[in-house]
């Protein structure tokens, strides 16, 4: 789609959009350094680690309210759009930029979410996971030495507390 959104861009808003293509974790900084928001317009993504770095480098998110994005935003900590219709980014893009207590306010939210996002939360939480499912293999006799299911154990479920709440 990369021609069509330069063309679009191109006659609509005529050097308002820089397509930069994939870049280094420096040429990155200093992108999102040089930006003033990150629109993340994709309503399938499946976690999107693009916008929570962008949260963490304090830029305003807009980002559709659906899909994996809402792990972490929120309307706390991002402005959220209908993934359905343009105008809805145009409104959520607007709104970030009329309030600034209220900016400042979700740009707080925003940094203190992506710390629970760091990695050695992210790996703590892995293994705590891998804890209580280690635990309860070995307290309902699932893989064990006999190395089968037991019959009637039914399908294993995640409990809420195996995710974090975003």
């Amino acid at each position: 789609m990369e021609e069509s959104l330069r063309a679009a861009f191109s006659e609509r808003a005529p050097g308002a959009a820089l397509f930069v293509g994939q870049c280094d974790s420096d040429k990155l900084a200093e992108l999102y350094a040089a930006s003033d928001a990150f629109v993340h317009p994709n309503a399938h993504e499946p976690f999107g680690i693009a916008p929570l770095e962008a949260m963490a480098a304090g830029l305003p998110l807009i980002a559709p309210a659906s899909g994996g994005v809402l792990t972490y935003a929120n309307r706390r900590n991002a402005w959220l759009a209908e993934p359905t219709t343009p105008e809805a980014f145009v409104t959520a893009i607007r709104t970030a930029f009329l309030d600034r207590e209220e900016r400042e306010e979700k740009l707080e939210q925003a940094r203190r979410t992506t710390q629970e996002f760091g990695w050695t939360q992210v790996t703590a939480r892995y293994f705590q996971l891998y804890d209580r499912l280690h635990a309860r293999f070995q307290r309902e006799g699932i893989g064990g030495r006999q190395g089968r299911w037991r019959k009637g154990s039914g399908e294993m479920k995640a409990d809420a507390h195996d995710y974090v709440p975003a």
